[in-house]
């Protein structure tokens, strides 16, 4: 009987000594953010990289309490839709970067929400319904380059053009979208225009080609497939004596003229910001689309050099772009100091609160520990005769045990198995030692 009082109350210390670690564990499961890059070239990817910085500068990082899963198409359609599936059933978030990617997301999600970002018209796309109400699972953030403003630009370079050739892929509906808009913006400020389309990589040195012999200008959009070969298109603007303007931001350093676009690091902050909101209980339905916050005037001066093109008109205009993108900057760092500082006072609240819960749970599961301990001691007082404190030893001895046997290797069901075990033993033969024996416990 004394064994059997014994082994049960040490199964029971050790059982709640498992529950009270629990009960400690205070630790949060990790969000899993899935991202889906379209194609490898420097704007998306700084899209990506913006998107993952601005996210730990918030303090969500990677490994810690978020868990991201980057993935790239490598441009391939037939990538697109499995590296969808995997990321849509795998992660609580995902980010599609470019149209494609997007798309991707879109069409195979029914609950995971969908960020995206570097994609110029969501609601062409059908994305969004509009950019202030998008509905459904989706939302982010647009690349659109103001066409208007690179044709202005581009007139006060060369006052005397006539006529501008366009290149784009046939099968991105972003770039179908900004050539729409070009045309129309073209047209009106009486300027011809030559469009061509292409619908790979393969065919994008024979098309520039042929266009540069016809034209004045190469106009490029925001065209993933034309900047990811954009090193074809720049070598025939040296070759040909035609400037390439247009495309991504980060193309200008390749040698096309000058592009008046989206900064694609801060488009990825933007959209890390919604992200943010989503984590923390927005409904993505509730969340509008939003337009690039910093545009850039960027040009490349060795290009026009090479050219023999006055650009004196574009870096009036870039250096009156950077001053407005300083001002907004300043505003925009006030506004986040404030709002981590109204956050850590929230937070300090909140953590306020839950120390006092900790301390009243920890207060709780300790003192129900040692209350069934001292009935331990207690039970073997009036079995003995004396205050046998097995019991406080069988305690650790057990936990000792059973970590020991899981830092080995071993099962922790059967290292669990072996410190309940391990504790009975102690209480049996100190019982045995002390009745048969008669040596003090």
């Amino acid at each position: 009987m004394k064994k059997i009082i014994i082994s049960l109350v040490s199964l029971m210390m050790a059982m709640l000594a498992l529950a009270g670690c629990a009960t400690s564990n205070d630790s949060k499961e990790q969000v899993r953010i899935g991202i889906l890059q379209y194609v490898e070239h420097d704007a998306l990817s700084g899209a990506r990289k913006g998107f993952i910085a601005e996210l730990e500068e918030q303090g969500y990082e990677d490994g810690k309490n978020i868990r991201i899963d980057d993935q790239n198409a490598q441009g391939e359609q037939s990538n697109l839709q499995t590296i969808a599936e995997k990321l849509l059933s795998n992660n609580d978030l995902v980010l599609g970067i470019a149209t494609p990617a997007a798309q991707a997301l879109a069409n195979l999600s029914t609950k995971t929400p969908i960020l995206f970002t570097a994609v110029t018209d969501p609601v062409s796309a059908k994305l969004v319904a509009s950019m202030e109400h998008v509905g459904g699972l989706a939302t982010g953030t647009s690349d659109r380059s103001p066409v208007k403003k690179q044709v202005e630009l581009l007139k006060k370079v060369l006052p005397n053009l006539k006529k501008v050739g366009i290149m784009y892929t046939t099968n991105e509906r972003n770039s179908e979208v900004q050539v729409e808009e070009a045309e129309a913006v073209f047209k009106a400020a009486g300027i011809e225009t030559i469009t061509k389309g292409i619908s790979s990589t393969n065919d994008v040195q024979d098309t520039t080609r042929s266009l540069m012999s016809q034209v004045e200008v190469l106009f490029i959009p925001a065209d993933n497939t034309i900047v990811s070969a954009i090193n074809l298109v720049t070598d025939l603007s040296k070759e040909m004596k035609v400037p390439v303007v247009g495309g991504a931001v980060d193309v200008v350093d390749d040698g096309v003229l000058f592009t008046y676009g989206a900064d694609f690091e801060a488009l990825g902050r933007q959209t890390a910001k919604l992200a943010i909101r989503i984590m923390n209980g927005e409904k993505v339905g509730d969340i509008p689309a939003e337009q690039p916050e910093v545009l850039n005037v960027v040009v490349n001066e060795e290009m026009a050099k090479s050219l023999d093109i006055d650009i004196t008109p574009i870096l009036k205009e870039q250096k009156a772009s950077q001053s407005a993108k300083q001002t907004n900057k300043t505003t925009a760092t006030k506004k986040t100091n404030d709002s981590k500082a109204s956050a850590m006072k929230k937070s300090g609240s909140a953590h306020s609160s839950n120390g006092f819960l900790d301390i009243i749970l920890s207060a709780l599961s300790q003192g129900l520990l040692w209350s069934i301990m001292a009935i331990g001691v207690f039970i073997t007082f009036r079995i003995l005769d004396i205050a046998d404190l097995t019991a406080e030893g069988s305690f650790p001895l057990g936990a000792a045990t059973t970590a020991l046997l899981i830092v080995k290797g071993v099962s922790p069901l059967f290292a669990t198995i072996a410190g309940f075990v391990s504790g009975m033993i102690a209480g049996a033969v100190s019982g045995f030692l002390h009745t048969k024996m008669k040596i003090p416990a």
